[in-house]
């Protein structure tokens, strides 16, 4: 008896807490399955790849954390002069240390798969370069061409020249000296030429109208067609 009475007591719980529910605000109700269906997707497919990197992010964070209790904290105060200052300091070395390492390390990456590739010592035709004048204090370069002639919409292809630490390495260690994205550009005639090129990059046009996203061309020799040397 007292188990018939135990279990219609646990069901008329249970009726309530779903009555109770469904007057929750629909729009509750609705933000709070799709984020449930968000941490889902999360678990199921983003969590394998990106576990690792939150792991590296957690430890630098945990090594972050003790090195500002350590310097702003002064006789077991905190002093809001040193945490400016730590925030200071953070930024530059971000900005100036972190950023740059993190661009070299991609653009050697992409440089050693363009390596594999074959755009080392590649022939392609060019025809004219010209500064990217929305980004004149940049010193960038923008150098079009295609594969095979005649040029056309499937074969064309367009490069950039600016300046980076991975480019003025590579240039240095080759032999080349320091480099000058305007004087690569400026090997390139404003005529269809046969030229070798060694570029770097990505080459999906979709990247390159969508998101700009170019090429980089780190050393070009041209020879103007129809011109003899």
């Amino acid at each position: 008896m007292l188990d018939n009475v135990e279990l219609a007591r646990k069901k008329a719980d249970l009726l309530k807490k779903q009555n109770d529910s469904n007057k929750l605000n629909p729009l509750l109700v609705y933000w709070y399955q799709f984020l449930s269906s968000i941490g889902w997707i999360y678990d199921k497919f983003l969590d394998p790849f990106l576990n690792p990197f939150a792991r590296t992010f957690k430890w630098i964070y945990n090594k972050y954390r003790l090195l500002w209790q350590k310097i702003t904290y002064k006789n077991g105060k905190f002093s809001r002069a040193r945490g400016g200052v730590m925030i200071i300091c953070t930024w530059f070395f971000v900005w100036f240390c972190i950023v740059p390492i993190l661009d070299l390390f991609s653009d050697t990456t992409l440089y050693t798969i363009s390596y594999a590739l074959g755009h080392k010592d590649e022939k392609v035709y060019l025809t004219g370069s010209q500064e990217v004048t929305y980004m004149h204090d940049q010193n960038i370069h923008a150098i079009k061409g295609c594969h095979d002639l005649p040029c056309n919409s499937e074969n064309s292809i367009y490069f950039r020249t600016q300046f980076s630490l991975f480019n003025l390495i590579w240039s240095l260690s080759t032999g080349n000296g320091w480099y000058w994205p305007e004087a690569v550009a400026a090997a390139v005639p404003n005529q269809v030429s046969s030229c070798v090129i060694t570029s770097y990059g990505l080459r999906f046009k979709w990247l390159t109208r969508g998101l700009e996203i170019y090429p980089d061309i780190l050393a070009v020799e041209c020879q103007p067609i129809g011109v003899t040397k």
